[in-house]
């Protein structure tokens, strides 16, 4: 593993191979305007740290990006915004990623998940969440999600 310049305060990057993973966190309804946050409403933070990561990662061709993006991909929206959530979808877009994880559960009834793993389109991927309990107690309000890849050529 390499570590490598992060595209934004709130993320961390590294390269295993040839590929690059990205982890952010983005901002959330009370997150405040303080630094790493760029902007007065919600979806202003979302916009200007989406836009730094596409900026910072665009040129990347073998790319993982997931986290704690504190929006659901569909359906409700309660930690985020849906003015954030079309920002994420079209970074997705402008990144060449899809997000594996779009339409797995939250840990809370009725909700869909805000934490995410996005591949390359057009890989086939398997997304499944693992319940963050031991011994029958929560040990996060968020759950753990795993994506398994198919190997496909330029992309280990």
């Amino acid at each position: 593993m390499t570590a490598e310049l992060d595209p934004h305060p709130a993320s961390a990057r590294a390269r295993i191979g040839s590929t690059t993973y990205v982890s952010s966190v983005l901002p959330w309804l009370a997150c405040g305007s303080d630094l790493p946050w760029v902007g007065d409403r919600h979806v202003d933070k979302t916009e200007n740290a989406v836009g730094e990561l596409v900026a910072n990662l665009r040129d990347v061709s073998a790319l993982v990006w997931g986290g704690d993006w504190n929006h659901a991909l569909t359906g409700k929206e309660y930690a985020g915004s849906m003015g954030g959530r079309r920002a994420v979808l079209d970074a997705l877009v402008l990144l060449g990623l899809e997000a594996a994880t779009t339409d797995l559960p939250h840990a809370i009834d009725s909700l869909q998940t805000i934490d995410h793993v996005a591949v390359p389109t057009g890989l086939r991927a398997v997304a499944s969440r693992i319940d963050a309990k031991h011994e029958g107690k929560r040990l996060s309000d968020h759950d753990a999600y795993v994506v398994e890849v198919e190997e496909q050529a330029g992309f280990s």
